[in-house]
């Protein structure tokens, strides 16, 4: 007899499991199964089909299994969503399977056994156990997940009470499965539970594993189901470890098993999750036991749904807003669509693609022409990966193809996504986070329908709480859960440079994208096309992928650049002869070419004969590396000195320079002879116009550096090298060419140390513009008004550049005027500085006088970093100390109050530290050198501390930092250990609050007195004990400390505290 055809709407219940074992199960338990339905042109439904239909109960049911090979929450959310859109009346879920157990005390969890998700203290029943942020020394959990839907608790309350009355509830659902032998106890074999500390021996059983490792248990009376209700946790990994189960299962507040899928549902699907135990989460893993907690796990979830009240009709959500007229949802939706593009978008998303040069004209065709490229973009291939040497011309390529595509997408529905990695970029411009948020942010916003329906499936949660950056795999599940909805179009991705990036970065996104293509749309071939540019890599590689290897078809692409760019030499009808020897050199390498034939026209301008040229070319050496040791190898000792600064300051700055700021630091160096800003603007080194900028700086440089254009709505340029080759090359060997006495293992730090030591030059600037601190703001607002655009009139920037003297008396009659005009408005006044409004206008203030003073804003952010590299590569500090020592509290003061103003415009100023003298910022910088060179100066008698350091306030602050050499150069500049802190602790008691055994190791050794009582009575032990620090509790029993002392308020001793 036919089975009975039902309609898309008549389903009411989607079942999910992981695993075919599970899904087996799920499908012997139906009452009934059904045939598919027909879609609109009458034939079978084939979104229907890749569903198990049928009958539990009085409830219809979806089976969905999860896509062969694909575990985790990424996927079950990827499933849930799509099982949703393939049947919109589905009013709830039900996710069962098997998971690990975790026995206690308080639950006598055994295979076979039940455990049902159940709200529980804070949770609502599954926790995501590895989501959250990695601060020092702690894992801090982040987000909750929904609770199960009330009418599925109540069917567990239930099913509870039915169990208690009658323990032969489930039996009758079992006995369906006594045709299958591969479900029975009896193939489960013995159920063993080994203590926790104790690993696997090997072997694919527990035959090798002792006997006297297991824990003995009280046989069981009958065979019943036993069903445990309560907390599920859930994540990406799979839990292979006793004492890492028991371990996390503590801080969770007790666990009952462990998963993967559910957390990945419970903010998407309303749903129960159901797990039939099959090992204990440990080493000690064998799949026997996996089809009987299988057929558990049905078996409940079958009995549930008897419980369960028949589900009528209900409209999905599109269909409540339309009947509600709710106006106000639609507004919340597209509020929340606008934040997840915001959040998305970094200021440098096309940075990398504007400063690639455009093709040559007539060139890059070819690749247009070639089998495998058609191939790719008809979709039979989905994957295209363009390999190429370095220099080959490769990204100029995929930008020629980012603009043939555009012009193929406005003709036909096709979203068209690109990113360009930059391995000397910012982080985002060279990592697989903002390759992701590059690609997403386009993809949503050439779609707006599609950006709302993912809202809608997601639930918001992306945009929820979304104060932080995105982490990798939020964007991955994004994706995932985008590429699955029904107002997916066609999509290109162009990703260009996969060599700048991380190699096991690129690795796992290069599988995950694999991932997207294969299982999940191999129906529709072009549902998204991936075109991948890198030089040839060896440790990635893909199945199925069509490669096209540049420089096997670039010869006459390079033929007609060469005949271009030497069009205008000397005509000399030989030169043709000299052309072919470019070629036949080049090796398929564009950058190579450009190099040399740069060269060639500067021979020809100086009158060089054809005979030099080609000896010229001749000498030059082939591949990149050796011409750009050519280059430095023909410099004096004085140039290559003044080309290492250059390059240095690109190298290693914290960000890209301005061509200005990048002349500024060039002239304010340790060694330059220009001191003050007058003594510049006078000098014959002045530089006062972008042209002359650009010529110093392509100068000093050799050719290795350009100035590009960095963004298509400003005229913005920054100062970068002019191929990724360079820096490649610098920091393999060219750094050593240009200073071979510097070691190379410090030649890192040194640079870091030369620039810290410009940023400190250049802020010690006697005529340094005064910088309008927080505090000097809020006197001039307390004062009047005038007082505050007094200031402003008396600001005049320097040096004075043309381009800043227009720009500042421009500038400063609009902010007077507009500065006014806010201020006299009513209700407000200046008093209300700190007020959103009115910092803003001051912002503007301050912005612009900074802008026109290049390298300020440099300098006062990227010091402490410069410094903090400089300390981690081991250089001395000495000149850092000589600046401190002259000029420390004045210049600590004057940063301090620069970092102030600087940051005014952001909310966020909490990182900002008033640290008082030189001493205490070199402690809260980690400046072990130079405090250590400060104690051997202190020693020999060749200064004294300058008064203004305090010592006692920089021990405890490296005390409690932990800093154990810190602690111990300031103990030899005199710092005492019978010093008290301002609340009253000795060295030796902060180090045993803070839980720094090192430090109190050191401290005790120095001769502390470990039975030294404060005024409660509290002694080092006392305080250890408090701060439940094990390890510093047992370093003081070792050093002798008595555990009898009592407090002076409750006469407790150190181990009632402790217990306490």
């Amino acid at each position: 007899m036919a089975n009975r055809v039902l309609q898309r709407q008549d389903y009411k219940v989607g079942w999910i499991c992981a695993l075919p074992i599970e899904l087996a199960a799920a499908q012997e338990i139906l009452d009934e199964e059904h045939d598919y339905f027909d879609d609109e042109q009458g034939k079978t439904d084939k979104a229907a089909s890749l569903y198990t239909l049928g009958r539990v109960g009085d409830h219809n049911v979806v089976l969905a299994g999860l896509p062969a090979g694909q575990l985790g929450t990424n996927s079950a959310a990827a499933t849930a969503i799509q099982i949703q859109r393939d049947f919109p009346s589905i009013q709830f879920g039900l996710m069962v399977g098997i998971g690990g157990g975790v026995p206690s005390d308080a639950n006598d969890i055994r295979l076979g056994d039940v455990v049902v998700s159940q709200p529980q203290m804070m949770h609502g029943g599954v926790i995501q156990y590895d989501l959250g942020k990695t601060r020092p020394n702690t894992f801090e959990r982040t987000g909750f997940l929904n609770s199960p839907p009330t009418a599925l608790l109540e069917a567990v309350a239930q099913l509870q009470a039915r169990q208690f009355r009658s323990h032969d509830i489930f039996s009758k659902h079992i006995s369906g499965f006594k045709h299958l032998p591969d479900f029975s106890r009896d193939y489960a074999g013995p159920d063993c539970l080994y203590h926790s500390s104790y690993s696997h021996v090997g072997g694919p059983d527990c035959d090798n594993c002792l006997e006297e490792h297991l824990i003995k248990r009280p046989v069981r009376k009958g065979l019943g189901i036993n069903v445990h209700r309560g907390t599920i946790a859930s994540g990406n990994q799979v839990m292979r470890d006793g004492v890492e189960r028991d371990r996390l299962s503590s801080d969770l507040g007790g666990v009952l098993c462990f998963e993967m899928e559910a957390a990945g549902l419970m903010n998407r699907f309303p749903c129960l999750v159901i797990r039939g135990i099959c090992d204990y989460a440990d080493s000690h893993k064998n799949k026997r036991w996996q089809p009987y907690a299988a057929m558990t796990a049905a078996v409940y979830a079958k009995a549930l749904l008897t419980v369960v009240p028949s589900l009528g009709p209900t409209p999905t959500l599109n269909e409540f807003i339309a009947r509600r007229g709710n106006n106000e949802a639609a507004k919340i939706l597209n509020q929340n669509c606008q934040k997840l593009l915001e959040s998305l978008e970094f200021p440098e998303m096309y940075r990398r693609h504007i400063v690639i040069k455009r093709p040559c004209q007539g060139t890059g065709n070819w690749l247009f022409q070639t089998e495998e490229y058609q191939e790719w973009l008809k979709g039979t291939h989905r994957f295209l990966w363009i390999k190429g040497k370095a220099g080959a011309g490769k990204s100029v390529l995929m930008k020629r193809t980012l603009q043939e595509l555009q012009v193929r997408s406005d003709a036909e529905p096709l979203t068209l996504a690109s990113f360009f990695y930059d391995g000397s970029g910012t982080a985002l411009e060279k990592s697989g986070t903002g390759l992701l948020r590059a690609i997403l942010y386009q993809i949503f916003k050439q779609n707006r329908t599609l950006v709302e329906e993912f809202m809608t499936a997601s639930d918001n949660q992306f945009v929820k709480g979304r104060s932080l950056g995105w982490e990798l795999r939020e964007l991955m599940e994004a994706f995932e859960i985008s590429s699955k909805l029904q107002n997916w179009r066609p999509t290109i991705l162009l990703l260009d440079g996969l060599d700048e990036g991380s190699a096991e970065e690129v690795r796992a996104l290069v599988f995950f994208f694999k991932q997207q293509i294969l299982p999940a749309n191999a129906k529709d071939s072009n549902k998204l096309r991936i075109c991948l540019s890198s030089r040839h890599y060896p440790s990635i590689s893909m199945e199925n992928c069509l490669e096209l290897f540049v420089e096997n078809h670039n010869r006459v692409d390079i033929e007609t650049f060469t005949h271009q760019k030497l069009s205008g030499s000397s005509g000399n009808p030989n030169d043709e002869k000299m052309m072919q020897s470019i070629l036949e050199r080049a090796g398929g390498v564009f950058l190579w070419v450009d190099l040399v034939t740069s060269s060639i026209l500067e021979a020809d301008d100086d009158g060089e004969t054809l005979q030099g040229k080609m000896a010229m070319l001749n000498a030059t050496p082939r591949e990149l590396d050796g011409l750009y040791t050519q280059v430095f190898l023909k410099l004096t000792s004085n140039e290559r000195l003044e080309t290492f600064r250059i390059l240095s300051w690109v190298l290693m700055a914290a960000r890209r320079l301005t061509p200005l700021e990048l002349c500024f630091a060039m002239q304010f160096g340790p060694s330059q002879s220009c001191v003050t800003f007058e003594s510049w603007e006078r000098s014959s080194w002045f530089i006062g116009h972008g042209g002359q900028q650009e010529r110093f700086i392509r100068s000093r440089s050799r050719g290795l550096l350009g100035i590009q254009k960095v963004s298509y709505e400003t005229d913005s340029y920054r100062v970068q090298f002019i191929h990724q080759t360079v820096p490649w090359f610098l920091l393999k060997k060219g750094l050593v060419i240009l200073q071979p006495m510097t070691d190379p293992a410090y030649m890192t730090g040194l640079m870091h140390h030369q620039i810290a030591i410009t940023c400190i030059q250049y802020l010690s600037q006697k005529k340094m513009v005064i910088c309008p601190s927080m505090a000097m703001l809020r006197q001039c607002a307390q004062q009047s008004e005038s007082s505050f655009l007094q200031w402003v009139e008396s600001v005049q920037p320097l040096p004075v550049v043309d381009d800043n003297k227009r720009r500042w008396s421009r500038q400063k009659q609009k902010l007077m005027a507009g500065f006014t005009s806010v201020t006299q408005k009513p209700g407000q006044s200046m008093n209300s500085l700190d007020s959103e409004s009115t910092s803003t206008d001051v912002a503007t203030v301050i912005k612009t006088v900074f802008s026109c003073l290049p390298l300020f804003q440099y300098a006062v952010e990227a010091l402490e970093w410069h410094l903090g590299v400089a300390e981690e590569n081991r250089i001395a500090m000495n000149s850092v100390l000589d600046v401190f020592i002259h000029d420390g509290p004045q210049f600590i003061q004057l940063w301090y109050s620069f970092q102030d103003a600087l940051y005014l415009p952001r909310r966020h100023r909490f990182h900002l530290v008033d640290w008082g003298d030189f001493l205490q910022a070199s402690v809260a910088l980690g400046l072990v050198s130079l405090i250590g060179e400060l104690s051997l100066r202190l020693s020999s008698r060749r200064m004294r501390l300058p008064t203004s350091c305090d010592l006692t306030k920089s021990l405890f602050h490296a005390i409690s930092q932990g800093s154990l050499k810190i602690v111990h150069n300031l103990l030899a500049c005199g710092a005492s250990l019978d010093a008290t802190s301002q609340e009253g602790y000795s060295p030796l008691e902060e180090a045993c609050r803070c839980k720094r055994v090192a430090v109190v190791k050191m401290i005790v050794a120095n001769g502390a007195d470990i039975e030294r009582k404060n005024t409660f009575g509290f002694t080092p032990l006392h305080h250890a004990a408090q701060a439940g620090a094990a390890d510093v509790v047992e370093a003081l029993l070792e050093a002798g400390a008595s555990v009898d002392p009592c407090d002076a308020f409750g006469g407790q001793t150190p181990l009632l505290v402790a217990a306490r």
